[in-house]
């Protein structure tokens, strides 16, 4: 290589595209993403356990310790630890039981954990969109509206979210590692949901990416097809802690329009949200949308319009 040149790109597997090095250094931008959310959450760091903190942190007598029992009752799927959260979730358990041997009962410890987490997050989505041919700075900007994004700071101020977090850190690793690295991003997925049943995303997501990859073949769908055993046989221990608690019995309501106008309500509170922050709290349990004047209902109509229209385009 001539002295002064810079690589551009490095051998690919055959049928792939090379790998380009993207502009910005990736642990340069987690280091700046680490420093911004850091700032930002600054007021947070210290606050006292909220919520479902007390449930993993103050008064679970399985994350008390890492002895031996405890780990076993943990990774137990149908053991007492799943039916204590409600979830079975071993790594988000584990990683707590080792959070309190390290932190105690000083809140600093558990929010720069999560902090950090979430930085690396921002990290993991730009490097997800420069794979996917977006532009650097582009891509660097969609981390950033993620990192300060105040629909995530339940997901960071709360000490127990590191589940949350975590399970998403092992989503989009997943997801960068789909064809590259397919056994890897099988155990990342895996890990996913293991920490949180929300990496469920990735599995629907995954499968879009390799149907409108031309280069996908028989081999990714395979592997694709392991995710999908992991995700079943995550499945039943995790129905079974929603059984226990009678979660499952939830009645829908009586009139299926209504039903299906309070999805699309739903929808479009969350379309609203993204962008602009709007609806953003701690729970979000909006009201049946009754009326067919319902205003959510209504501004369902032309986004979901939309969204079929790009993806038939697409």
């Amino acid at each position: 290589m001539a002295e002064g040149s810079e690589p551009t790109a490095v051998a690919a597997p055959p049928g792939e595209e090379p790998f380009r090095r993207p502009r910005w250094g990736s642990l340069a931008l987690f280091a700046l993403f680490t420093a911004l959310a850091t700032a930002v959450y600054h007021g947070a760091l210290r606050g006292p356990a909220l919520f479902d903190d007390v449930i993993y942190l103050v008064g679970n007598p399985y994350t008390e310790s890492l002895s031996w029992e405890s780990v076993l009752a943990i990774l137990d799927p149908w053991g007492p630890a799943k039916f204590f959260t409600a979830n079975y979730a071993p790594v988000h358990l584990l990683a707590t039981a080792l959070e309190r041997q390290l932190f105690g009962d000083q809140p600093l410890g558990y929010h720069l954990v999560n902090v950090v987490v979430h930085a690396l997050n921002a990290t993991l989505l730009a490097a997800w969109l420069r794979s996917a041919g977006v532009q650097d700075r582009v891509s660097v900007a969609g981390g950033l509206f993620f990192l300060l994004h105040p629909a995530n700071v339940e997901a960071v101020a709360w000490m127990s979210q590191l589940k949350t977090s975590g399970s998403l850190a092992f989503a989009l690793g997943a997801l960068l590692l789909l064809r590259r690295s397919p056994a890897v991003s099988v155990l990342l997925f895996a890990l996913s949901l293991l920490t949180k049943a929300s990496g469920m995303f990735a599995l629907p997501t995954a499968a879009a990416l390799l149907w409108a990859d031309p280069r996908a073949g028989r081999r990714d769908w395979a592997w694709l097809g392991a995710w999908l055993l992991v995700a079943l046989l995550y499945a039943i221990p995790q129905f079974s802690a929603f059984a226990h608690l009678g979660a499952v019995e939830v009645s829908a309501f009586e009139d299926p329009w209504v039903q299906l106008r309070t999805i699309a309500a739903i929808g479009a509170r969350y379309l609203a949200m993204a962008p602009f922050a709007i609806g953003v709290s701690a729970w979000q349990e909006p009201l049946p949308a009754r009326s067919w004047l319902d205003p959510w209902w209504l501004a369902a109509l032309p986004l979901a319009a939309l969204l079929l229209w790009r993806l038939v385009v697409s």
